[in-house]
């Protein structure tokens, strides 16, 4: 009896351990399983995601921003006046030679037009004007040349002449004969030193407008050899707008150009200064639609454009076009934008509006 026991646990014993073997290998088959499956799904994932970069960011285009149609908040503007300029653009044969061969195509169809302030005369205007004559060393006036121009002069016959309008003015000192008292200007070789000291000289009459500040500037001497100029002229731009440049008739020029005499009377370190200054309001610019650089140039060969700066031939290669704002010595209420287009001994500017934006 005893022995049909121990057979009895020992077959118990023996079929526990084959159902434990049983259990693992299932086990083992099941984590390989497991595996395989795993890295699979692994793999698929990343080749997904793999696939779906690529689709986004070389396939996929996806739909432009919806256009926001231009304000047109000041209503139809006058033209642009640009008076020193010949209109005779399209007399010209022009190649286009720009480093892409063709015209940019990064040109918006809108573009912002800003605002000029106009001071205007007030019961003031005389009293400053007097005062700023008198700190520049014209004593003498004003003598009324029209309803809204002041002269003055100064000890050696020179004259300054003021718009009461704006406060923008132009004078001209005479050479003083006295050599004992001219003395050697400091930093007349030194383009940018003499930009500084320029600069240095408007800032105490608050000549030296905000926009004035960070502008482009050129200096430029009466001859080609810097020791042999007894003169150099500097010139200002106010700041881009929008990073837009600003551009005058005058296309090498800014409004502000002041001729520094090599050697002069302390009081008389700046010779002749020009200054004409409109404050831009761009805190108030608003959108209009504007030419596409096609049918700009198409104007441009159709004497719808100015010529700035004359070539010495009939065929012109352009190299550059560009958007700028135009800046007139003129009062014009609205900055706007204009297509530039550059090349060889040529600028050319083309009014960016749409005809039907302007009168």
């Amino acid at each position: 009896m005893r022995l049909g026991i121990i057979k009895e646990g020992t077959s118990r014993l023996r079929s526990k351990s084959n159902n434990m073997a049983l259990t693992l290998t299932q086990t083992a088959d099941l984590t390989k399983k497991s595996l395989i499956f795993g890295a699979i799904f692994l793999f698929l994932l990343i080749a997904s995601w793999v696939g779906y970069m690529y689709y986004i960011n070389f396939v996929y285009i996806p739909p432009p921003p919806p256009e926001t149609p231009p304000d047109v908040f000041f209503g139809k503007l006058p033209k642009l006046k640009i008076t020193e300029a010949s209109n005779s653009a399209g007399s010209y044969a022009y190649t286009l030679d720009t480093d892409t061969g063709s015209l940019p195509r990064d040109i918006p169809k809108i573009f912002k037009v800003y605002p000029i302030a106009s001071l205007g005369t007030d019961l003031l205007a005389p009293d400053r004007s007097k005062a700023l004559a008198n700190k520049l060393g014209f004593i003498t006036g004003p003598e009324m040349q029209s309803l809204t121009q002041y002269l003055f002069l100064d000890e050696n016959g020179g004259d300054m002449v003021v718009s009461l309008e704006s406060g923008n003015f132009r004078f001209n000192h005479r050479e003083s004969t006295e050599s004992a008292n001219l003395t050697m200007t400091n930093n007349f070789s030194d383009p940018e030193r003499l930009t500084k000291d320029f600069k240095d000289f408007l800032l105490p009459m608050d000549l030296l407008k905000e926009q004035l500040r960070d502008g482009r500037s050129e200096v430029f001497y009466e001859k080609p050899s810097i020791n042999e100029s007894n003169f150099a002229t500097i010139t200002l731009w106010q700041e881009d707008v929008d990073k837009i440049p600003l551009v005058t008739e005058k296309f090498e020029e800014g409004l502000i150009k002041g001729v520094i005499n090599k050697r002069s009377d302390n009081r008389q370190k700046v010779l002749i200064l020009d200054y004409v200054f409109w404050p831009i309001d761009i805190l108030n610019g608003h959108t209009y639609p504007i030419l596409t650089p096609e049918e700009a140039y198409d104007k441009l060969q159709t004497q719808q454009g100015f010529v700035i700066k004359k070539p010495l031939g009939l065929k012109v290669s352009i190299t550059k076009v560009y958007l700028g704002y135009f800046l007139s010595r003129e009062f014009q209420p609205f900055l706007q934008p204009v297509f530039v287009f550059e090349g060889d001994e040529f600028v050319a500017f083309v009014p960016a509006l749409r005809d039907e934006q302007v009168e």
